[in-house]
């Protein structure tokens, strides 16, 4: 999936299963590589093998190492994958 993520605020949600140890990310509410029917992101495919780690983006282009968060809001519970 890509986008331009300087054209406007965009909400990401991250989801994480700890049982499967795959992550499941949204952009705007649109599942993003791939669909619901589908599973996530395995957790030890992550960037330098570490699933504490996570990086958005493809890094095709210029890699500025610049930018912006306005909140980060954390749900403990153990939730369903979904919008």
């Amino acid at each position: 999936a890509t986008g331009d993520n300087t054209d406007a605020f965009h909400v990401y949600r991250i989801a994480y299963n700890r049982t499967d140890d795959f992550y499941w990310v949204w952009r705007d509410g649109v599942l993003l590589y791939g669909t619901d029917n589908q599973v996530g992101i395995f957790g030890t495919n992550s960037p330098f093998n570490d699933s504490a780690a996570f990086f958005i983006g493809d890094f095709s282009g210029n890699i500025s190492g610049e930018w912006e968060v306005d909140y980060i809001r954390l749900n403990p519970a153990d939730v369903a994958p979904g919008p």
